[in-house]
């Protein structure tokens, strides 16, 4: 997902893990790719 998103991994992680939050551009990539990959 990181690679489709053009997030990089360790920023993804720290995200995931609540290290960090996500700017707005970062939170409008992921949402591209969480729509696109439905489960």
């Amino acid at each position: 997902m990181c690679t489709d998103s053009g997030v990089p991994q360790g920023q993804y992680s720290r995200i995931e893990n609540g290290k960090v939050e996500p700017s707005i551009s970062t939170l409008e990539k992921l949402a591209k790719v969480f729509s696109k990959n439905k489960f």
